[in-house]
C-alpha cells in the first residue's frame, strides 16, 4: 500500500522540477508482512527505520507525528483483547488515542471513551489514524494542510454498538468534528481472502466549501466486471473505467439514482446527507415496575345483582 501510494503521487501528480520528498511511515504485526515491506522499501529507495513491527493499537510508535495521507485496512471482527491491558485500565481508557470529548444536550463538553467491544477492533485503527491527523494552523485555503485518510472496512464499523457506546462514541466525534467525507461500498469478492461486503471510509479535516457538514453515501457495489477464474474468494474487479466513474461521482458531490435496467451502464448510486440526519438522542423513560405494585390479597367478591333495579352493582372488596 505505502510504495503504490508513492507510485501514485509520483504518475499521476509529477513534481514540478523533479524534486519532491516522500517519506512513508508504517507499522505491521505479522512478522513476515514487516520483513517484506521493509525489504521493499530498501529496493525502493525509501527509509526502513521508518517500518515498525508489532501491534498498531497497543504501542503507539509514532506519537507525536503527523502525516498528510493515511491508509489502513484493518482486519474484520478480530478480538484485540490482546492489546486490551495497553489501552484500558480495568474499564477507563487510559490511551489518549481512544478517548474523546463530546458535547452533551445542554452544550457541556465531557471527556467519552472511544474504544468499541473487544471482539472487533475496526474503529481503533480509524481513531489511531484520526490521531495523527495534521492541524489546520490556521489555514483557510483546503489546499493548504490538514490530512486526508481512506480506511477499509466491514459493516460492523457502520452499525454496531448502541448509543453511548465506544462504537457509537467513534462514529459521533467524526460525523459533530465534521470529519467524514464519504462512504463507498464496494462489490462483494472484491479481495482475496473474504467475500462479505465492504466499504471505503474517506475522512479529512481540510474539507472544500461545498463538502462542509455533508457526507455522500456511494453505491459501487454493481460496478464491476467477472473475472475469467476465480482468485480465492475474489471473483471481479474495477475496470479503469468503473474507478474513474466513482472517482468523478465523489469528486461532483453528485446524487446519481441506479439505473436498474438490464445492460445500463449507470449502475452507480449516490446520496448526500447532512452531518445531523445520522445524529439522534436515546432518552430512557423511567416508570414504576407494576408487577411489584402492593394489592391485596384477600378475595374479592363476585359481582352481586340487585333483582329490583336490575343493574349490575360496584365492585365489593373484602
Amino acid at each position: 500500500m505505502l510504495t503504490e501510494s508513492q507510485n501514485f503521487i509520483e504518475e499521476k501528480y509529477p513534481a514540478e522540477g523533479g524534486i519532491r520528498d516522500i517519506h512513508l511511515f508504517g507499522k505491521e504485526i505479522n512478522d513476515e508482512t514487516y520483513t517484506i515491506c521493509k525489504s521493499d522499501m530498501m529496493i525502493k529507495g525509501n527509509n526502513p527505520e521508518n517500518i515498525k513491527v508489532g501491534s498498531t493499537l497497543s504501542i503507539d510508535e509514532f506519537a507525536g507525528e503527523r502525516f498528510d495521507f493515511m491508509l489502513s485496512n484493518p482486519p474484520y471482527g478480530k478480538s484485540w483483547s490482546s492489546d486490551q491491558k495497553y489501552i484500558k485500565d480495568g474499564s477507563e481508557v487510559i490511551d489518549p488515542r481512544f478517548r474523546v470529548s463530546l458535547k452533551d444536550y445542554w452544550g457541556s463538553s465531557e471527556s467519552y471513551d472511544a474504544a468499541p467491544r473487544s471482539s472487533d477492533g475496526q474503529l481503533l485503527f480509524l481513531m489511531e489514524m484520526v490521531s495523527k491527523m495534521k492541524p489546520l494552523a490556521g489555514a483557510t485555503d483546503h489546499k493548504s494542510g490538514g490530512s486526508r485518510i481512506a480506511s477499509v472496512h466491514n459493516g460492523s464499523s457502520l452499525f454496531t454498538g448502541d448509543a453511548g457506546s465506544g462504537e457509537s462514541n467513534i462514529r459521533r466525534h467524526i460525523i459533530e468534528n465534521d470529519l467524514l467525507e464519504a462512504i463507498i461500498q464496494l462489490p462483494n469478492n472484491l479481495f482475496y481472502n473474504t467475500g462479505i461486503t465492504t466499504y471505503i471510509w474517506l475522512l479529512s479535516n481540510n474539507k472544500t466549501e461545498k463538502r462542509k457538514g455533508k457526507v455522500q453515501l456511494i453505491d459501487a457495489s454493481q460496478l464491476f466486471r467477472k473475472l475469467r477464474k476465480n482468485l480465492g474468494d475474489k471473483n471481479c474487479e474495477f475496470s479503469p473505467e468503473h474507478v474513474t466513474q466513482i472517482i468523478a461521482n465523489y469528486l461532483e458531490l453528485a446524487e446519481v439514482s441506479r439505473d436498474e435496467k438490464e445492460g445500463s451502464s449507470k449502475k452507480i448510486a449516490s446520496q448526500v446527507f447532512d452531518n445531523t440526519d445520522f445524529g439522534y438522542y436515546k432518552v430512557n423513560i423511567e416508570r414504576p415496575d407494576r408487577r411489584k405494585a402492593q394489592f391485596s390479597t384477600e378475595r374479592i367478591e363476585p359481582l352481586r345483582f340487585d333483582k329490583s333495579l336490575r343493574e349490575p352493582m360496584e365492585w365489593a372488596y373484602s
